[in-house]
């Protein structure tokens, strides 16, 4: 229950790209986001997750949805690079589509 709570949207992804050990490639997928909604009274820490963050990602950072969103939308190198789809149904789901601003 609390995972289908937590659940976003879904988007498909496509990449393209070469390895030197396997070649090129092409890497068709979906992508099914969530949100962790987190309790204030309680401090969020990054290394709270770092067993899965060794196993599935290089690195992430705690912050604000608001601040998140602004780095997406100038390609920040701090972010993946996400679609303009990815990003605006993001903000969507931040709830702030209507009340901020971002730019």
């Amino acid at each position: 229950e609390e995972i289908k709570r937590n659940y976003v949207f879904r988007v498909a992804s496509s990449i393209k790209g070469e390895t030197e050990k396997y070649g090129y490639f092409i890497c068709n997928e979906y992508q099914d986001v969530f949100i962790l909604w987190w309790d204030r009274d309680v401090r969020l820490e990054a290394n709270l997750f770092a067993p899965k963050a060794k196993e599935e990602v290089a690195g992430f950072e705690v912050c604000y949805g608001e601040e998140l969103l602004k780095k997406m939308r100038k390609d920040s190198e701090d972010c993946v690079p996400r679609s303009v789809d990815y990003i605006n149904a993001l903000e969507k789901a931040f709830g702030c589509e209507k009340r901020c601003h971002i730019i």
